[in-house]
């Protein structure tokens, strides 16, 4: 069976919980795009960029990190070569390489070169940090699968209409946490994706002159 990215960052994923660390997968950090891994432990934290084959592009990828974490890592299904080594070494990014031993599931991950310890970073990837990023979407997934406030929006959506249908849209607005600033903003960009439907699963109607939300399968 042919690797995916997701393997490897499953494989990731397993052998930093199995460090103890706390692992966050698929990080939207703002302005800077996504991060595959990011694992913290106490006020440490690890970005992991998992990739199929080495490349330009992941060395790129991982060193905008650089800075911004206190370790920086790729991993890949490749070897690596002398020249690729000293680049990696260079700028004190580690490596992982990810083997397909079917038999041998705790032997999927070695680390070929251990990152450097970078003691100064920013808090930008960690106050983007959330529990939501830890189980929302799998490291490496090539859907665009990733933890948003708009998406946790939409679910507690979904949870609050699941449990009353019919409600109104004001009512439901009052009685979810919204990533929006206040009410008035929420009840127009909220009127916006449902009209459009947007909100997975969620259905506006009009009755009368009230706006109620459903559940489309009990429509």
């Amino acid at each position: 069976m042919k690797t995916k990215k997701t393997d490897i960052g499953t494989a990731v994923v397993k052998y930093l919980l199995d460090m103890k660390w706390d692992v966050y997968q698929e990080v939207a950090i703002k302005h800077c795009g996504r991060a595959d891994v990011v694992a913290t432990q106490g006020k440490k934290l690890w970005v992991i960029e998992c990739k199929i084959n080495r490349s330009v592009n992941i060395l790129g990828q991982a060193y905008r990190w650089i800075g911004h974490a206190n370790y920086v890592s790729i991993a890949t299904c490749s070897m690596y070569d002398t020249f690729y080594e000293d680049i990696l070494i260079h700028f004190g990014i580690g490596a992982f390489r990810y083997q397909d031993y079917a038999l041998k599931p705790s032997h999927y991950l070695s680390q070929d070169i251990s990152p450097n310890l970078f003691r100064k970073r920013s808090d930008l990837i960690y106050s983007s940090l959330c529990d939501d990023q830890k189980t929302f979407a799998d490291a490496g997934n090539n859907s665009g699968n990733y933890w948003s406030p708009l998406k946790s929006t939409c679910r507690n959506v979904s949870e609050y209409v699941n449990r009353n249908p019919g409600c109104g849209l004001r009512d439901m607005i009052r009685g979810i946490k919204t990533h929006y600033h206040n009410d008035s903003n929420a009840y127009s960009a909220l009127y916006h994706w449902l009209r459009s439907d947007m909100v997975p699963g969620i259905k506006m109607i009009k009755e009368g002159k009230r706006l109620k939300l459903y559940q489309c399968d009990v429509l």
